[in-house]
């Protein structure tokens, strides 16, 4: 399980979320997962990881749109 704790302003269209516990990795890692909403019906997510003393570095991008049936 991974344990995150929201960084800023919750209110923002921006959520920025940093790792305090990661299971089954190294203490010495942290994560980092932001969304940023776009509009009511979309949003992206980033993934990223980072070594101790190291940059941050994208592990994975999504976009989510939601579907409408008609």
């Amino acid at each position: 399980m991974n344990q995150y704790v929201l960084q800023g302003d919750p209110l923002e269209r921006r959520k920025e979320f940093i790792s305090e516990a990661i299971e089954n990795i190294g203490p010495e890692w942290s994560a980092s997962t932001i969304y940023e909403i776009l509009d009511e019906d979309e949003f992206h997510e980033t993934f990223e990881l980072a070594g101790h003393g190291k940059p941050w570095a994208c592990f994975l991008t999504n976009e989510f749109k939601r579907v409408i049936d008609e």
